[in-house]
């Protein structure tokens, strides 16, 4: 998990009295449920993240997992993914709730575990998936109590919750504790451009269109570090230029919650200068909702569709040009490198033409693609598996998402 500075997220004003509050619910024995809600782009996920690396750095838990849930979570990935943190293997146990009750006794046995779970849509059954807390609404009073007097002190599981939706959090998660998160201030939000624009911050002829293209931002952190990466380095022509699309762009998708940022990442994408980049940040909104994807895999997913074209530079290359726009998250770690892929988006795809394509997809069911209606698959004669068997994705649902012939 990479984590945020804490330091560094306390520059800013509007963060510090709520990264400080959440720090205190933090060491309130008699909190156990944390939840911080805001509109998407505010930062979320950056606050928690630094809430993460401040408990660790106290010492305040043994054990620290944080889980990205998706718009229709999944139970099994996230006890996947809290399972792989502390090293607890399911082994040939596929059953949810088999699956659930190993995970609850695992957490119950450590002494000091804090469970983010980040970006959540719906209520979510801790229970189900195996989380133990004290303040489950199916627990009576009786239960609740017999439940502290036996775990609160060997075991003090925390869970702290982000979501765009208030409601979520304190009316179907029953949270102790709620934190909401606004928009920067225009003198952060300037500051925070100026910082990470790179040089063209000392040039005074750089001021005024910088003013005006951080207005266009409004305040959203996430739009302000996309849009400074993309203009480092450039001439003010393409300053003016970037202004000139993002004002356009904002005015003709007339507000709502998304529409600055989407602007934002629209106008990052055209900055991109080859088609391999364009191709490869398509790929990874597709991917996991472009959220942590290992290098390897990407390389694997591009040749595997025909994205890489040969003497093409090196994903790394591309990845570099696409991440100095803040475009792209990649992740190197081996133990990241395993995370089963999906695409929720993808409604159709044709495999044309791959004849050293082998299988596509072996560890991934079909039902991980909810708006998929066409596969088309034409001059691939070397596929001998087409997503996976109900025996082979519950025996291992980690496979890669391609396996190539190693001659490619």
């Amino acid at each position: 998990m990479e984590l945020t500075s804490s330091r560094l997220y306390q520059q800013f004003n509007s963060r510090r009295s709520i990264f400080r509050d959440i720090m205190v619910a933090m060491k309130d024995d008699e909190v156990n449920m944390i939840g911080v809600y805001g509109s998407g782009g505010v930062g979320k996920t950056t606050l928690v993240k630094a809430v993460a690396r401040q408990v660790i750095e106290e010492k305040l838990f043994d054990e620290v997992v944080m889980v990205e849930v998706t718009r229709t979570p999944d139970q099994k990935p996230i006890q996947d993914k809290i399972a792989s943190d502390l090293g607890l293997q399911f082994g040939q146990h596929d059953d949810v709730l088999q699956r659930a009750g190993l995970l609850s006794e695992r957490l119950k046995k450590e002494k000091r575990v804090l469970i983010i779970l980040d970006d959540i849509w719906m209520r979510l059954d801790l229970d189900g998936i195996g989380i133990p807390f004290w303040g489950n609404e199916k627990q009576s009073v009786r239960q609740q109590e017999d439940w502290k007097e036996r775990y609160v002190d060997q075991s003090r599981c925390k869970i702290l919750l982000t979501s765009r939706n208030q409601h979520v959090l304190c009316n179907e998660m029953n949270i102790q504790k709620a934190f909401s998160i606004g928009v920067l201030s225009d003198e952060e939000a300037l500051s925070f451009f100026w910082s990470n624009v790179g040089d063209a911050a000392r040039r005074s002829d750089f001021l005024p269109i910088g003013v005006e293209i951080v207005r266009e931002c409004r305040g959203f952190p996430i739009a302000i570090i996309t849009i400074a990466n993309a203009l480092k380095n450039k001439i003010p022509f393409f300053w003016k230029d970037a202004f000139d699309q993002l004002r356009n762009s904002n005015q003709r998708r007339m507000g709502g919650e998304d529409a600055n940022v989407n602007s934002i990442i629209e106008l990052s994408y055209n900055f991109l200068e080859s088609e391999e980049a364009k191709s490869l940040f398509r790929l990874c909104g597709l991917l996991n909702g472009g959220s942590q994807i290992p290098i390897d895999a990407l390389m694997r997913c591009g040749m595997g569709l025909g994205l890489l074209k040969d003497g093409c530079a090196s994903v790394e290359e591309i990845i570099g040009e696409t991440s100095s726009n803040g475009n792209i998250c990649v992740e190197e770690e081996e133990e990241e490198a395993r995370r089963r892929f999906v695409f929720p988006r993808l409604t159709w795809l044709n495999l044309s033409l791959l004849p050293r394509l082998k299988s596509f997809c072996p560890g991934v069911d079909i039902s991980e693609w909810p708006l998929l209606k066409s596969l088309g698959v034409f001059g691939c004669d070397s596929v001998e598996i087409l997503f996976a068997s109900p025996e082979y994705f519950s025996c291992d649902s980690q496979r890669p998402l391609f396996v190539l012939d190693p001659k490619v």
